[in-house]
């Protein structure tokens, strides 16, 4: 297998490997069924490069375990995938998800990887993102002008 950085990903045309640190972690919850949807996870390789992660479901209880906030990793026969229409914590049009060949091994830590990464929207790209962004925009907007019209 060939180790590729994160920005190689997209071109990559064989087996591959990944050196990264798991920059932050969440369990997606479906509050209407009540019930978890998977496991989510953003990346960061030695170069600074972040990419959003998903186990599924009926992997969670495999992966849940092993990955852990801040650590680092080696990931293997992971799928690459597009970004999903309806969310994507990262700008990377791509995500990587987990299927039961991903393999999962800790490495010692990257010290050139960032232990974080919080990319914010600009301005004039906010259009772009037609979802809760934009409704909180708006209602935090709302909500100043109406404080200061009843100061």
């Amino acid at each position: 297998m060939t180790l590729v950085s994160i920005a190689e990903l997209a071109t990559a045309q064989q087996l591959f490997e990944l050196q990264c640190r798991v920059s932050r972690k969440w369990i997606p919850y479906h509050a209407k069924k009540d019930t978890i949807i998977s496991l989510d996870f953003v990346v960061i390789d030695s170069e600074g490069n972040d990419i959003w992660a998903q186990v599924p479901l009926d992997s969670v209880r495999i992966f849940g375990t092993q990955l852990e906030d801040k650590k680092c990793y080696l990931l293997a026969t992971f799928k690459l995938t597009s970004i999903k229409e309806d969310f994507c914590p990262v700008p990377n049009p791509l995500m990587i998800q987990f299927n039961g060949d991903t393999t999962v091994q800790p490495i010692d830590p990257i010290p050139t990887a960032p232990p974080s990464k919080f990319p914010f929207i600009k301005v004039v790209d906010i259009s772009k993102y037609h979802n809760v962004t934009v409704d909180l925009l708006f209602g935090l907007l709302i909500t100043y002008r109406l404080c200061f019209l009843f100061k």
